[in-house]
Parts: structure tokens; C-alpha cells; sequence
């Protein structure tokens, strides 16, 4: 990404050589707007806090104990790039014990990895997973989280970033029957969203929203980092 000077990021100096590049560009930029809008707490300043983790179970203890952190177990051999954010609302009503509302983790590179945000379900976002202009739906999927006896069935939705429209300035949106393919995945980029809830009251507190962006991996690796999910409670 170029920058000015002074260190800002300037976007008019982006050359897109081609629309393949174009979407992986546009993907890119949504992870690390994700990732900057998360470090600064994008949030009222007195009601979140944001903190650093070098464990997911560090990750949980900052979380709070109103609900449950997912690590990837499996990761398509890719190594984590820098510690685990975690942002809390610090000033939870009626003394409840503060929550997650943003936890994010990266993993590998710009060309082939993956980011993982998560919150507890019932907290509004610290920052709004950022939208990106080419998503475009793939459809929905089962994954099945916890172990093989006490599994659950979660209901994912994946979208990749297939869609390229003409006009990147004021681009509109996808026609209604539009649908990527599981190849564009790993062409294009992806998001899977969907909300882990622990298999049963023996391993609750409470369900968490789970927001995967994946660039130059798989399909199928997608689905099974999501379905390795291991449950972290704080």
C-alpha cells in the first residue's frame, strides 16, 4: 500500500493491473481496515478497552466470563502475524461482568491467510466487520463445531469477493441472482460469518458471533478452519 510523507495512506496512488488483483486488493484492504479499526477501539472511549493477548487463553481471561472465545486449531499451516486484540465494554449496565466486543487474530500473509474476529453475541461490534464492495454470496453451509460426540450444527454464510463491478468508484451492488463459485475462495477471497454456540449447558457461557476473511486459501480449507474451532471460555 503507498503512503504519503507523512505516513498516511494515500489510495489514489493504487495501480490495478487487473481485475484479478483488483479483488484481492479490495479484500486486503478490508482485513486491515478491520484490523486497524479493532487495535483503536473504534467505540465510545469510556465504555471499551482495548488489550493485547499472546494466547487465546489469555485472549479469554481479558474477555470476560459472559462467554466463550473459538481458537482455529487448524490453520492450513499457517503461523499467527502478532498478538490476539481484545476490546471489552469496561463499563457493563447493572454490574454485569464486561463482555467482548471485538477479539481479532491474523493469521499468515497478504497472499494466502486468514483473519478471525469474534464477540460475544449479545454485544454490539466495537467495530463493524468492514463490508467489501465485491462480496457476493456462495451460499449456506453446515459446520459442526465440538467433538464428535457432543457436536452441534452451525449454519454458515460464505460469500467471496467475485464480483467485479464496472464502476469501482460508485460500484452497485450484486444483481440478486448473482453467486460466486467455491473456486473463486481461494481466487478472490472470502468471508464466512456465523454464530458458535457451545454444545451444551455444560460448556456454556453463551454464544459468540464469528466473522472468518480468508485470502489465497481454499474452500475447503476455509470450512475446516471454522469447523476446528475449539472453544476457549474466559
Amino acid at each position: 500500500m503507498p503512503q504519503s510523507a507523512r505516513g498516511v495512506w494515500d489510495f489514489s496512488l493504487i495501480r490495478i493491473p487487473s481485475r484479478y488483483l483488483d479483488a484481492m486488493r479490495r479484500s486486503l484492504l478490508s482485513g486491515v481496515l478491520v484490523f486497524l479499526m479493532v487495535m483503536v477501539g473504534v467505540a465510545p472511549p469510556a465504555s471499551a478497552d482495548t488489550q493485547t493477548a499472546r494466547t487465546w487463553a489469555g485472549a479469554a481471561q481479558l474477555a470476560g466470563e459472559d462467554g466463550s472465545l473459538w481458537q482455529p486449531t487448524y490453520r492450513a499451516g499457517l503461523k499467527r502475524s502478532g498478538p490476539i486484540s481484545v476490546t471489552t465494554d469496561t463499563f457493563p449496565n447493572d454490574g454485569d461482568p464486561q463482555q467482548a466486543m471485538a477479539v481479532f487474530a491474523s493469521y499468515g500473509n497478504n497472499k494466502r491467510g486468514f483473519t478471525i474476529l469474534e464477540k460475544f453475541a449479545d454485544t454490539a461490534w466495537a467495530a463493524d466487520p468492514e463490508p467489501d464492495r465485491a462480496a457476493a454470496p456462495l451460499g449456506t453451509f453446515t459446520v459442526r463445531l465440538g467433538d464428535p460426540d457432543t457436536s452441534i450444527a452451525i449454519r454458515a454464510e460464505v460469500s467471496a469477493n467475485c464480483y467485479l463491478p464496472k464502476d469501482l468508484v460508485n460500484p452497485a451492488p450484486p444483481p440478486s441472482n448473482f453467486r460466486c463459485s467455491k473456486a473463486d475462495v481461494k481466487r478472490y477471497g472470502a468471508t464466512l460469518t456465523m454464530t458458535a454456540k457451545p454444545p451444551s449447558t455444560m460448556t456454556a457461557p453463551g454464544t459468540t458471533d464469528v466473522v472468518i476473511q480468508s485470502r489465497g486459501i481454499s474452500f475447503k480449507q476455509l470450512m475446516r478452519i471454522a469447523s476446528n474451532l475449539q472453544q476457549i471460555m474466559g
